[in-house]
C-alpha cells in the first residue's frame, strides 16, 4: 500500500502548473479521439447497412477477376493464405464475413469511444481540480482499467470469430501487451488515489 510520503509526492506533482498544462492537452486530445471514434462507428454502421441492402448484387470473386485485368494489380495478394481461404468460400459466407467484420469494427469503435470518454473526464478533473484525490477520480481510473480489458477481450474474441468465418485455417491470437499494461496501470493508480483520498479525509478530521 502506498505510504503517506509517496501520496504527498504524487499530489505535489499533479498539482504543479506543468502537470496541469499537460493534463489540459491530454483531455483535449481524449475529447478529440472520442469524437473521431464516434464518427467512425457511425460510418461503419452506415457502411454495414448499405452493404447489407446491396448484398444480393455483390459478387466478390467476379469483382476481383475484373480488377485483375487492370494494369498494376498486385496479383501476389491473392496468393496470401488468408486471402485464398476467403476467396474459396461460398458467396453467402463471404458476404456474412464482411458484414461481421464491419459490425465488429463498429462495436470496437464504440467501446474505444467510451474508454476515451472516461480518459477525457479524468484528465479534465486533474487539470481543473484543486486536489487529484477524489472518489470520482478513483471511480474513473477503475472504469478506465475495466473498459480497457473489455476492449482487449472483445477485440481478441471478435478477431478469432471473424477469422473462423473467413475460413482461415491457422487462427492467429493477437494480444496487445501495451493496452493490457495500460489497463493494469489505471487500476494500480486507482489504488494509489483511493489511499490518497483516505489520507486527506483523515487529515480533515
Amino acid at each position: 500500500m502506498p505510504k503517506k510520503k509517496e501520496i504527498e509526492d504524487v499530489q505535489l506533482i499533479l498539482s504543479g502548473s506543468g502537470c496541469k498544462t499537460t493534463c489540459t492537452v491530454l483531455f483535449v486530445l481524449a475529447k478529440f479521439c472520442e469524437v473521431v471514434l464516434i464518427i467512425g462507428a457511425i460510418c461503419c454502421g452506415v457502411c454495414g447497412i448499405i452493404l447489407g441492402l446491396g448484398s444480393n448484387s455483390i459478387n466478390i470473386n467476379e469483382a476481383i477477376v475484373a480488377i485483375q485485368k487492370e494494369e498494376g494489380f498486385p496479383s501476389e495478394i491473392l496468393e496470401i493464405p488468408e486471402v485464398a481461404d476467403f476467396l474459396a468460400l461460398e458467396r453467402g459466407r463471404q458476404i456474412a464475413t464482411i458484414l461481421g467484420a464491419v459490425a465488429v469494427g463498429a462495436i470496437l469503435l464504440v467501446l474505444a469511444s467510451i474508454l476515451a470518454r472516461y480518459v477525457y473526464r479524468f484528465f479534465k478533473n486533474l487539470a481543473h481540480g484543486r486536489t487529484p484525490f477524489t472518489m470520482e477520480n478513483v471511480d474513473l481510473l477503475q472504469k478506465i482499467g475495466g473498459w480497457t480489458f473489455v476492449l482487449v477481450g472483445t477485440s481478441i474474441v471478435s478477431a478469432i470469430i471473424i477469422e473462423l468465418m473467413a475460413g482461415v485455417k491457422n487462427v492467429n491470437l493477437n494480444i496487445s501487451i501495451s493496452t493490457i499494461a495500460m489497463g493494469f496501470a489505471a487500476l494500480v493508480l486507482a489504488v494509489v488515489f483511493r489511499h490518497g483520498v483516505e489520507l486527506e479525509q483523515k487529515a480533515k478530521k
